[in-house]
């Protein structure tokens, strides 16, 4: 396999996107060459994500489906806000009242 040319992807980079050269990590993933550094430039300069759960519930229904022990599970994206065991969640499409039983994180795996 030919080894990438660091040097011109850094050029390429600043001419194309506007970056100072300065400015761009020159890592390999392959070799772990500066994986480290970069991991400290992303948590030195990259902002933390705001809190949303003081905001007000927002999230929408991605898929539904009903399991025989649970009844319905449903996916949520949540936008902002917090959902819990013993929240109730009102739809916007018919202003119906729900519980929530059970929360859980769905975290796929990619294959």
């Amino acid at each position: 396999m030919v080894s990438s040319d660091t040097q011109l992807v850094a050029e390429s980079v600043e001419f194309e996107l506007g970056f100072p050269e300065e400015s761009i990590s020159k890592v390999s993933a392959k070799t772990g060459q500066n994986v480290e550094s970069l991991i400290q430039r992303i948590i030195n300069e990259v902002p933390a994500p705001e809190s949303s759960n003081t905001q007000k519930l927002k999230l929408f229904l991605i898929n539904s489906w009903f399991i025989k022990s649970k009844g319905v599970a449903c996916l949520f994206l949540v936008k902002s806000g917090e959902i819990k065991k013993g929240t109730t969640i009102t739809s916007c499409a018919t202003g119906k009242n729900y519980q929530v039983f059970e929360v859980g994180i769905l975290n796929p795996e990619l294959k």
